[in-house]
């Protein structure tokens, strides 16, 4: 679904803004792709340590960012809804699932009410959480550097970045 689109059937923007927003967004996006990925300088020596937290803080906010705003906009996929229709029968256990996605589904639509975004919440803050569990533990056992990479791998790595909205 486009940007602007988004913007303007959810929250109700006018068009024009919604497109000037969208052009800005990506001319961002475009401007530090450009400039931590294509400039050739970059290439020609290793980072430095400060410079793999800068890029995987800036990837780490614009994945998550796309992640909240289309949420709530893509319709849930047959095991969301069975995940949600569980949670509304809640029990100390399921046939093949541990009864902690229930209960966090459950709390999550109880305070936020039935919706696509109330559902896949829980999932978005344990991702959170495993990314910040990677990050320390990677810390623990290598150094800050390979820490960020690891954040950096398990946020655009097509496995955990799909499996992110699912």
């Amino acid at each position: 679904m486009q940007f602007s689109r988004v913007l303007t059937r959810t929250w109700h923007w006018q068009l024009q803004i919604a497109i000037l927003a969208a052009i800005l967004t990506g001319a961002a996006v475009l401007f530090i792709g450009t400039v931590l990925f294509v400039v050739p300088k970059c290439w020609s020596r290793d980072w430095s340590a400060g410079e793999w937290q800068v890029v995987t803080i800036a990837i780490l906010a614009y994945v998550l960012v796309l992640r909240a705003v289309f949420m709530p906009l893509v319709d849930l996929i047959p095991e969301e809804a069975y995940y949600w229709n569980y949670a509304q029968h809640l029990d100390l256990s399921y046939l093949d699932h541990p009864p902690m996605v229930g209960w966090l589904i459950w709390l999550s639509t109880s305070v936020l009410g039935k919706s696509e975004f109330a559902v896949r919440l829980p999932a978005y803050i344990c991702w959170i959480v495993a990314a910040l569990f990677m990050f320390r533990l990677t810390l623990n056992l290598f150094d800050r550097t390979t820490a960020f990479r690891v954040v950096l791998l398990l946020a655009v790595l097509p496995i955990y970045f799909g499996l992110g909205f699912l």
